[in-house]
C-alpha cells in the first residue's frame, strides 16, 4: 500500500528511499518514512477496529 502511494507522490520511476542510501535527499527520506508510519498506522488501527467489533459482535462484550 505504502509502495503505491510513493509511487503517486514521488519518482514513479524509482522506489521509495532507504534512509541510508545517501545518494537521495535527506527530504525525501524523511517523508517516506513518516508516510510509512502514517499508513503502517491505519492500517494497524483498522485491523484492531475491526478485531474488536467482531469480538463484540460474537461475545456481546466490550473487548476492554
Amino acid at each position: 500500500m505504502f509502495s503505491q502511494i510513493w509511487k503517486r507522490l514521488g519518482d514513479a520511476d524509482q522506489p521509495p528511499p532507504d534512509p541510508k542510501d545517501l545518494n537521495r535527499s535527506t527530504g525525501a527520506a524523511l517523508v517516506a518514512a513518516g508516510l510509512q508510519g502514517l499508513v503502517f498506522g491505519l492500517v494497524r488501527a483498522a485491523v484492531d477496529r475491526a478485531g474488536a467489533r467482531g469480538y463484540q459482535a460474537v461475545t456481546n462484550e466490550s473487548p476492554v
